[in-house]
Parts: C-alpha cells; sequence; structure tokens
C-alpha cells in the first residue's frame, strides 16, 4: 500500500469508509439494534444546544460592548484633540492680533512724533 501513496487503514476505518451494506442473519443478530433516542435523551440535547448558544451570545454582547467602549474612548479622544488645537489656533491668533495692534500703534507713535519735530523746527526757523 506504501507505494501506491494510500496509508495503512485500520479496520474501523476501512469499516466506516466502505458503504454501509445491510447486515444478514449471523452478523445482523450480533449487532444490537440502534435504539432511537428517548424523549429525556432528546430533550437533554436541546438543552444543551441552548445552554451553548446562551453562552455564545453572551460573549458576542460582552465583546460587542467592549468593542462599543473602545470606540467611544477613541471618539472622545479625538473631540479632546481637536478642541486643544482649536484653541491653540485661537491662542496664536490672538497673539498675533495683538502683535500687529502693537506694531500699529508703535507706527502711530513714531509719525506723531517725527510730525512733532517737524513741527517744532517749522517753528524754530519762523523764530
Amino acid at each position: 500500500g506504501a507505494r501506491d501513496g494510500t496509508t495503512k487503514r485500520s479496520s474501523a476505518e476501512v469499516a466506516a469508509a466502505a458503504p454501509q451494506r445491510v447486515l444478514k442473519g449471523a452478523a445482523a443478530a450480533k449487532r444490537p439494534p440502534k435504539a432511537k433516542k428517548s424523549r429525556e435523551e432528546r430533550k437533554a440535547e436541546k438543552e444543551k444546544l441552548r445552554a451553548f448558544l446562551k453562552k455564545q451570545k453572551e460573549i458576542e454582547e460582552h465583546a460587542a460592548r467592549r468593542q462599543r467602549r473602545k470606540e467611544l474612548k477613541e471618539e472622545k479622544r479625538r473631540k479632546e484633540e481637536e478642541r486643544r488645537r482649536k484653541e491653540k489656533q485661537h491662542k496664536e491668533e490672538q497673539q498675533r492680533e495683538e502683535r500687529e495692534r502693537e506694531a500699529a500703534a508703535q507706527r502711530k507713535k513714531e509719525a506723531d512724533e517725527a510730525a512733532a519735530a517737524a513741527a517744532a523746527a517749522a517753528a524754530a526757523a519762523a523764530a
């Protein structure tokens, strides 16, 4: 068997693979009849299945809750970041405006001083 690529199989596997032939005579007598499941057995299996499904559902729900919490946390963090960014931008904007105002005031002061100096010079010239 090893040469043609098939592996050695146990007799149980061979029997399982073979088509189920109807047993006659002595073989049938040796084999116990396949018992029909009792009502209790069916009930127990149903119960087992139900318990299993319930557990599955609980696990899934738990996972979903965790996922939701994670998403909310992430969203909160994003919003907080956005808020900080906006605040910083606003602050920078204000500082820039303040500097511009100061610069304008400085220019005005210098212009006024120049004008005053010119007036004084004119007055001196007139005198």
